[in-house]
């Protein structure tokens, strides 16, 4: 009799292992940044002056264009925001000053802000004459 009732409680306890299982969200598939519809993508090339960086919020105003630092999901594959250097090494936001001159290539966002990539050109680099020194930003690539 004691065998029967281990038995029963070792089903009971797959059981409730296995319906926990099963009700528990996937962490890897959960996704909560912003999604983009591949087919309305518009992308986003600027030349310009920073003219804001917000550290605290995560974005810059680039040409009175918001530039938000954040990850978003195009057809599956997730992206993520980065700000490189002319070299194309990925440098920290808080690198970026006001008045700093940057290449910006993104993609809008549904809420009519930009993503993708920030790269910073050093200082007394004029853009029109030694544009073809810098490197240019990179393309987005899927961080997954």
């Amino acid at each position: 009799m004691k065998r029967s009732k281990i038995y029963i409680n070792i089903i009971w306890v797959w059981i409730i292992i296995g319906i926990g299982g099963l009700l528990c969200p996937n962490p890897a598939g959960a996704f909560s940044g912003i999604t983009i519809d591949p087919d309305r993508i518009e992308f986003i090339e600027l030349d310009a002056d920073v003219m804001e960086v917000n550290v605290a919020k995560a974005y810059l105003v680039v040409a009175e264009e918001k530039f938000l630092i954040t990850d978003f999901k195009i057809a599956g594959k997730i992206y993520q925001s980065s700000v490189v250097d002319a070299e194309g090494k990925v440098i920290s936001f808080k690198s970026l000053k006001k008045g700093q001159r940057v290449i910006v290539k993104g993609i809008k966002l549904p809420n009519e802000n930009i993503a993708g990539l920030v790269q910073k050109i050093p200082h007394g680099k004029n853009v029109g004459k030694d544009y073809r020194f810098m490197q240019k930003a990179d393309s987005l690539r899927p961080v997954n």
